[in-house]
Parts: C-alpha cells; sequence; structure tokens
C-alpha cells in the first residue's frame, strides 16, 4: 500500500525510564436547530466561541445534549472554542445508536464520520471527543476507533459517560469490561452532575475543565483535570436521582479506570487515569496526561514538519528537522510542560531500502511530568525537643 505523508509511531516505555494548546473539544449529540434560521443544520461541524454563537446555530434549550456541553463550556467554565455536530434535524425523531456513528452514503458524512470533515473546514485538529451522555458501548467504542486516526494523520481522546447500574458504582467495573471499555484513548466519567437543578453529564464538564488547564499552559495538556474544581451542587443518576460517594468509592472507581466527582471541601474532578488502567502495564497508556501529552506531541510533529514532505531527502533535510524539533522540546521543557525530550536521525531506524523509497524515520525521547497523586509526610516525634523547657 503506498504512503504518502508523515506518519508516527509510539514505542514501548521501558522498564527504566529515559532522563519532554491548541485543546478542540468536539461534541455530537443533538440541539433544537429546527428553532433557529439554520433549520439545514444536521452532521455539520460548527465552530463556535461563544454561547450567543452556539444559539445562533443550534437554538437554546438545555434539555438537550449539545445545548448542556455548549453552556458547560462558554457560561460555566467560560473557555472556548469548541466544535459541535447536531445529528437531530427535528423534534419528531427518535435518535439511535446508529444515529451516532454514522457513515458515509454517496459522499456524504454522518454522525462520527463527520469529524474527518473538521481539519479540512478550520485546519483544527479535534482533540477531544464527546458525546455528551450517550453510553452505548457501541457508540462509545465507534468513537475509540475514529480518535486513532482522524484524517488518516492525527489522534484525540474519547470523554466519555458510564451507564448507571443497578448496584450503583460497584457495577460499573463490569458493565466497563464486558463492552470492551478499555482502550488508552479512553477517558470515562461517572456519574451525573448537578448545577443549580440542571441535569449534566460529567464529560461535557471534564471536556471543559481540560481545555481550560490546557490554555493556561500555552494550550500543551501537561496537567491532569484530576483535582481541578467544577461548579456543581450534588452528583446524580442521569434521571436526577442523587447519590452520594464518599472517598473511598471514587478511589475504587479511579482503580478500574474511571474519573468521578469528589466533593472534598469543594466539588472537584477526581481521577487520573485512563480507561485502560488496570488492563495495560504502560503508563503511556493508563495515565491521563501521558496519552493526551503523546497524541499532542504526534499531531504537533505532523503539523511543524507537513512542509518538508517530498523535498528531497539530503543532510541539510534532516539536520533541520532536528535542530528545529529540539529546539522547540527544549522550549518545552524551559516552560515545565516535559521534563525532557530529544529527536535523533538514527542509522538503525533508516536502512538503504527504505531511504530508496523516500522513507526517513526519528525517534523522539520524552518524559512528561507525572501528576503528584500521592504526597506523604512522616511525622516524628523528637525528644531533644524537651531542651526548650530549659
Amino acid at each position: 500500500m503506498l504512503r504518502h505523508g508523515i506518519f508516527t509511531s509510539e514505542a514501548e516505555t521501558p522498564l527504566t525510564p529515559i532522563t519532554k494548546s491548541g485543546t478542540l473539544p468536539v461534541f455530537i449529540g443533538t440541539a433544537p436547530v429546527w428553532t433557529t434560521t439554520h433549520t439545514d443544520n444536521v452532521n455539520k461541524p460548527i465552530l463556535c466561541n461563544s454561547y450567543g454563537e452556539f444559539i445562533e446555530w443550534f437554538g437554546d434549550n438545555k434539555s438537550y445534549s449539545l445545548c448542556k456541553a455548549a453552556n458547560a463550556m462558554f457560561n460555566i467554565v467560560n473557555v472556548a472554542p469548541a466544535v459541535f455536530i447536531n445529528i437531530q434535524a427535528d423534534n419528531e425523531t427518535t435518535i439511535l445508536p446508529s444515529d451516532y456513528i454514522g457513515g458515509i452514503t454517496n459522499g456524504n458524512k454522518t454522525g462520527i464520520a463527520v469529524i474527518d470533515d473538521i481539519f479540512p473546514t478550520y485546519q483544527l485538529i479535534p482533540t477531544l471527543l464527546c458525546v455528551p451522555g450517550q453510553s452505548d458501548s457501541t457508540v462509545i467504542n465507534a468513537l475509540v476507533s475514529k480518535a486513532r486516526n482522524i484524517n488518516g494523520h492525527f489522534t484525540a481522546e474519547v470523554v466519555a459517560d458510564c451507564k448507571d447500574q443497578t448496584n450503583g458504582y460497584l457495577d460499573i467495573s463490569n458493565w466497563k469490561s464486558s463492552n470492551s471499555l478499555t482502550d488508552t484513548r479512553l477517558l470515562l466519567y461517572y456519574p451525573h452532575v448537578k448545577i443549580g437543578e440542571d441535569i449534566y453529564p460529567l464529560s461535557v464538564l471534564a471536556c471543559s475543565v481540560m481545555s481550560y488547564i490546557d490554555s493556561t499552559h500555552n494550550g500543551f495538556p501537561v496537567q491532569s483535570p484530576s483535582n481541578l474544581p467544577i461548579q456543581i451542587n450534588a452528583i446524580c443518576k442521569a434521571d436526577g436521582t442523587n447519590i452520594i460517594l464518599d472517598k473511598s468509592q471514587c478511589d475504587y472507581l479511579n482503580a478500574v479506570g474511571v474519573s468521578t466527582a469528589l466533593n472534598w471541601r469543594t466539588w472537584r474532578v477526581w481521577g487520573n487515569n485512563t480507561a485502560n488502567y488496570g488492563v495495560g502495564s504502560d503508563v503511556k497508556d493508563t495515565i491521563t496526561s501521558f496519552r493526551r501529552t503523546l497524541d499532542y506531541l504526534q499531531n504537533n510533529f505532523v503539523l511543524t514538519f507537513w512542509d518538508r514532505i517530498d523535498r528531497p531527502i539530503t543532510k541539510r533535510l534532516i539536520d533541520a528537522i532536528v535542530n528545529s524539533y529540539n529546539q522547540y522540546l527544549n522550549s518545552l521543557q524551559s516552560s515545565n510542560n516535559i521534563l525532557g525530550a530529544r529527536i535523533e536521525f538514527r542509522q538503525e531506524d533508516n536502512p538503504s531500502i527504505d531511504l530508496l523509497t523516500g522513507k526517513v524515520v526519528f525517534r523522539i525521547y520524552y518524559l512528561p511530568a507525572p501528576a503528584a497523586s500521592e504526597i506523604e509526610a512522616v511525622f516524628e516525634i523528637d525528644p531533644n525537643y524537651f531542651s526548650n523547657l530549659f
């Protein structure tokens, strides 16, 4: 098969670690577009930077999933931009999982397939993919499949909601494993939350918080969303029934690869792990900030050096890529976005047969800054302080 362009791959993390935003959430769901002048706004990617702009294209009714997502982004967390894809044509239509999954018919994309129209339309890379409140495993897994391959060159993370279970949080692990929801690019959240009396999927708050915290690091996903405050007043089932999760129950969910909301002096996101945690063993696959950092770097490499495609393979080309990217990686280290990184062009990665066919391979070594998920202080009595009595 002919390969033409820049491609990336991943190396397994060694047992001894080597001594390293443009965040764009994409929400797929429903909105009352028939109440606007854009009644044909179905299966189209619309970039919005404010709630007013969203209302113009989609309408305003928080019983619809896209309206909840837009309100979370633009009004609650106050961050932009985001792309919204409406899959509902009118208020008489019953939306099925197949409407979310979509496909391509006669060249026309629907549902998840529309994600591939975002970069050609806006020249922006989708980085967080979300179907707010949709916990059907076929939809989530279809979105994960798209996250692995956007436009043939980009990758993203899926932010999804867990399905309410009969026995509550204790059954989440079984639901997750029985539906094969263990992918490294899947970030699962449970349960729903309340803002006032309005019910929101936790996924939309998580996307909003990640987008916001990335913006404080020049768009780089160095910081986990865990332990960041969220403006909610309760957690609940999708039907609005309030529930309580104490710290140990929240930690149980984290241990099975699910993030949640913890009420600890204030409500906050709680959890650093991808859905692959407890299944995979490589930290690049199990830790949210590591996974997002790797995808960010891969997407960045593709964009940065796309103009070098089809240029003559010369020493000047190789040096230009190595020197410029090392300079960029050094800037990430100096800004505390990574602990260190470098790019190398190695002879063992570039046999003559590959070079003759126009393929060059660079190897990038990096180390993200791990989240301080456990801080311990050891307290010890020191009798020597009796001397202060005299």
